[in-house]
């Protein structure tokens, strides 16, 4: 499955990128500069602006979406959403965020969600 993502900064900007697989999607976040962008949160704080944590997002075509955000030096968080029926029969929106989390753990949340172990997300990490 390809699913496209988006990077975002931790100034706000943000950056689209072309859909990608299972191995190029956690490539490109364990190979991303997260040591600058620390750095740039830091700044931005030190100086009284307003940085919002980096991350890498994705959004599948059933509208499940996986945030993973940096939270402080080499951690991580994620949030997750989607829709699903509660009983098999009642649409049921439901978002989720994990504990703080090594980025060997993120990746692996990366993979699960390409992998559409969505109960994964919701139950194990979404506590």
């Amino acid at each position: 499955m390809l699913i496209p993502y988006w990077i975002q900064r931790a100034d706000m900007s943000s950056s689209d990128h072309d859909p990608v697989d299972t191995n190029q999607a956690v490539n490109d976040f364990l190979s991303y500069d997260w040591d600058a962008e620390q750095r740039l949160f830091d700044e931005l704080d030190a100086r009284y602006e307003d940085p919002c944590p980096a991350g890498f997002g994705f959004c599948d075509d059933r509208g499940r979406r996986l945030h993973v955000c940096l939270d402080g030096k080499d951690r991580f968080l994620f949030f997750y959403d989607c829709r699903h029926k509660v009983l098999g029969l009642i649409p049921h929106f439901k978002s989720v965020s994990s504990e703080r989390m090594s980025m060997a753990e993120a990746a692996e949340a990366i993979r699960r969600f390409f992998d559409g172990d969505h109960e994964w997300l919701m139950h194990t990490c979404g506590k």
